[in-house]
């Protein structure tokens, strides 16, 4: 019955393609019209204005119009192919990686093989602020970003939270890795390890030493990220683990370090930090 069939996505046919599936769609449905679109967009005015498509008399002629209505039985089409739905929610953030293996493998790998459609907004790791719009067809798997979470009545503070939740930073668990207390952003003061973490969604340590020259070089692109971390509202507490071998040569090099907390020069917990971690 259809008076207009849109072929869509040309700009991943041949020429020569193109015409096998017009070909075959006007065997189908010869008097239908064809409209070519790219990503869907099609101008509404040309469904909805000029000349009148539908005729009933002509749809009335159709062998197959209202059929089910006149036999009265509808089977679903979750009888008739067994397809069924369902929706995912999670407070954990996609790992992009892990996410683009899992959809885009062939063929992919257990429960995920049996996905035919997936539509949906996706939160990822590395893109704290956006949404992220997720798309599968077939075997087929995209991911555009989207807008801001703010804008769409979403919040940040939420899915800090979520993360922090999510990672235990305030929990018992931290304090006995970390000790009670740091040393504060002014190298100077203390500060308590659980308000440096509160409502952050991880903890960084940077193991390094003013002697080291490569750490040196990678220290003031660590120092940029914070800062462009801090200017977005984001909280992400990098703590200093020293391995510099005076006193002088630490305070000299932690100078360097803004917005970074630090452990004391010689603070037991770093070398027990750097058998676990370094």
């Amino acid at each position: 019955f259809a008076d207009v069939l849109v072929v869509n996505k040309l700009d991943l046919v041949s020429e020569t393609q193109l015409l096998t599936v017009e070909a075959l769609l006007r065997k189908i449905n010869p008097t239908a019209e064809i409209v070519h679109t790219l990503h869907s967009k099609l101008e509404p005015a040309l469904l909805l204005s000029g000349k009148a498509r539908f005729k009933l008399a002509k749809a009335e002629e159709h062998p197959g119009w209202l059929a089910e209505a006149r036999e009265h039985e509808h089977t679903p089409e979750t009888v008739e192919y067994g397809i069924s739905s369902f929706i995912f929610r999670a407070k954990r953030p996609f790992h992009p990686e892990r996410l683009h293996t899992a959809l885009c493998s062939r063929p992919r790998p257990d429960a995920l093989g049996h996905i035919l459609r997936l539509k949906g907004v996706a939160w990822l790791a590395t893109r704290y602020s956006h949404q992220a719009h997720a798309a599968l067809a077939g075997t087929q798997f995209s991911m555009s970003e989207g807008p801001l979470w703010c804008e769409n009545g979403g919040s940040d503070d939420s899915r800090r939270q979520s993360l922090a939740d999510m990672s235990g930073v305030t929990s018992d668990g931290l304090q006995s890795l970390l000790g009670a207390t740091l040393l504060d952003v002014d190298g100077k003061g203390q500060v308590a390890l659980s308000a440096a973490v509160v409502g952050a969604p991880l903890v960084a340590l940077y193991f390094s030493a003013h002697w080291c020259s490569p750490c040196r070089k990678f220290t003031p692109k660590l120092v940029a990220l914070v800062e462009m971390l801090v200017e977005r509202g984001l909280h992400l507490p990098v703590i200093f683990c020293s391995s510099d071998r005076t006193e002088a040569s630490f305070q000299k090099y932690l100078s360097s370090m803004t917005n970074f907390y630090a452990f004391s020069y010689g603070d037991p917990h770093i070398e027990a930090l750097k058998e676990k971690y370094a």
